[in-house]
């Protein structure tokens, strides 16, 4: 299922960066099970993909969660807002 996470993640963030380019996406499983999903877009995306008040990373942190919930792993998504890039 982590196979699936990074595609569904790169299609929904292209929906909101007009640099799609530059959407780096990786992943790691951690010790106690949990796989951990990193973000990075454009600087000037960021504003997109956090959305007002935060709704928008939000709602794609809820949808990571529930595809590892199916799986019963846990799923985590971090927004890198200090790498991202120009």
């Amino acid at each position: 299922m982590t196979d699936a996470v990074t595609p569904f993640l790169r299609h929904c963030l292209q929906q909101y960066c007009e640099h799609a380019a530059d959407i780096h996406i990786t992943h790691q499983a951690e010790e106690t099970g949990t796989v951990v999903y990193r973000v990075r877009v454009h600087e000037e995306d960021m504003p997109r993909v956090i959305g007002k008040g935060g709704r928008t990373i939000d709602a794609l942190r809820t949808l990571v969660r529930s595809m590892g919930a199916r799986e019963e792993q846990r799923f985590l998504l971090f927004l890198d807002e200090s790498g991202a890039t120009v």
